[in-house]
């Protein structure tokens, strides 16, 4: 197998071939702890992808069209739960600590959580409609859909975490993998969602049809605080300090550049209650210059629920908006261990390290 590492000044990213992987990454990451993590999990990504997606193939994409467009609603299965094991891989490999997985754990929930698209389209939709969704995203894409990589990931969590309790920890969905790759190798017409939820149901010692209704097809939250209590860990809300621009006002802020240009105001937030729009450019905040290194800290000195004038630019035309800020503002998601559960932290790490009866 053969990896092929672009070195670029900026950006990463990697595409799979069945005996290599291409990956791009910045030439003076590897310093970084933070980016060699990335860049970990960048090679386990494509490398797990030698057994889920070249080798066991949903049945859309047999055989493959490498010319034109192909759609299906596995995706969630193909890079959602490859980008699962890419991180977890990392800890059974050494190269990761349990701390920092954990810590990106919550950075990623927070991230999903923060995604008002989640509540509006279903993990399959965002995989069949990729194509036209994540492959060309706009102003509107964060209100309207979520990433079939994130909550792919965090449906393979949940998963996971679920057939480890219906089984006492003697099974997995390293199991599930490892009988999916068995039952349908490169050589078979691939294997269509039924096939999985009957493995799973195989594995788990338990029908799990109304979890993949759930999680896969329908918008409801996923439940990961029942999930994690299995495992010995609390998943907690900490408040950043200072609060970001997004928990004050809702706005995602376009990166790069002087300008405090809008990107997408998101749903229900006090942005959106007073009227901001996406391509807005805030200049100033009560009648005082606004910069990018001064906003989020002058909004946070302002009391809980007050309300703030900011002049925009709309286009060419000058206009101003009263928001109203939160009276509470909500901060990112952590875990943390129950250092009481002696039995979730055995299962935590059997699940963290391989054990079970996927491990032999």
């Amino acid at each position: 197998y053969l990896f092929l590492v672009q070195h670029s000044s900026a950006g990463r990213g990697g595409l799979e071939h069945e005996n290599s992987s291409v990956l791009q990454f910045p030439r003076f990451g590897y310093t970084d702890p933070r980016l060699y993590h990335d860049f970990a999990t960048l090679v386990a990504h494509e490398h797990f992808h030698v057994w889920n997606v070249k080798r066991t193939v949903p049945r859309d994409f047999v055989p493959y069209d490498l010319v034109g467009e192909t759609y299906t609603r596995l995706l969630w299965v193909s890079e959602g739960f490859t980008a699962y094991y890419d991180e977890l891989l990392t800890v059974r490999a050494g190269v990761a600590t349990e701390d920092r997985y954990l810590e990106r754990l919550g950075e990623e929930i927070s991230r999903y959580r923060e995604t008002p698209g989640r509540l509006v389209q279903s993990l399959a939709d965002a995989s069949l409609l990729a194509w036209v969704g994540l492959y060309r995203p706009d102003e509107a894409s964060p209100n309207a859909t979520i990433s079939y990589y994130q909550k792919g990931a965090l449906v393979a969590l949940l998963l996971d975490l679920e057939i480890r309790r219906l089984t006492a920890g003697e099974g997995s969905l390293d199991d599930v993998m490892r009988t999916l790759f068995t039952r349908f190798p490169a050589a078979s017409d691939g294997f269509a969602e039924d096939d999985l939820i009957r493995i799973v149901a195989e594995r788990a010692g338990s029908d799990l049809a109304p979890f993949f209704a759930a999680a896969v097809h329908g918008t409801d939250e996923l439940d990961f605080e029942r999930a994690f209590a299995g495992v010995g860990l609390r998943l907690e809300r900490k408040a950043s300090s200072p609060p970001r621009v997004r928990d004050l006002l809702g706005v995602r802020i376009r990166k790069g550049g002087r300008r405090l240009r809008i990107d997408t105001v998101e749903t229900g937030s006090p942005a959106a209650r007073a009227g901001l729009s996406a391509k807005d450019e805030v200049v100033a905040l009560d009648g005082h210059r606004a910069s990018i290194e001064t906003l989020a800290k002058r909004l946070a000195e302002k009391p809980p629920g007050s309300t703030v004038g900011l002049t925009l630019f709309r286009d060419d035309r000058l206009v101003t908006a009263e928001v109203e800020l939160p009276e509470r503002v909500e901060g990112a998601w952590v875990l943390t261990r129950d250092e009481a559960d002696e039995a979730g932290a055995e299962a935590r790490r059997a699940w963290l390290h391989g054990g079970g009866r996927g491990a032999r």
